[in-house]
């Protein structure tokens, strides 16, 4: 998915959060997912696409890109890895994983941000708009 041309549709505008840092975490991007059509969270909320998101100064600097999820199989269970998103207000690296013939599950390996705080589309448009 790394090379995947990505938008930010009507349907699903840009989200973005302020850090306890005073850095911004903005989504950049999102694409089908790999080999499977959602990812449900532990909330209950259904993920229909994957998020690229990165971290960006107030002046509009990149200090941080996210990578897409990387797909992998082992026996019998097919894994979405190293993907990452907002929960409540936490960002979370998370593990999807699915059993042959069985419900997929998400595991949270590791919160990389707490705290966060939800931002207007002004300021994610200002922010943008810097860079």
């Amino acid at each position: 998915m790394e090379e995947q041309q990505t938008s930010s549709s009507p349907a699903h505008s840009a989200r973005g959060w302020k850090t306890i840092d005073g850095n911004y975490l903005l989504e950049t991007g999102t694409a089908p997912w790999p080999l499977i059509s959602v990812v449900c969270l532990p909330t209950g909320e259904v993920l229909e696409h994957a998020t690229q998101y990165s971290v960006i100064t107030a002046e509009g600097k990149v200090t941080a890109t996210y990578p897409w999820p990387s797909v992998d199989s082992l026996d019998d269970s097919l894994y979405l890895h190293g993907f990452y998103e907002v929960i409540g207000d936490q960002f979370c690296r998370i593990l999807w994983e699915e059993p042959w013939r069985r419900e997929g599950r998400v595991t949270i390996m590791d919160v990389e941000l707490r705290d966060l705080e939800r931002v207007s589309d002004e300021v994610i448009a200002s922010i943008r708009a810097q860079g």
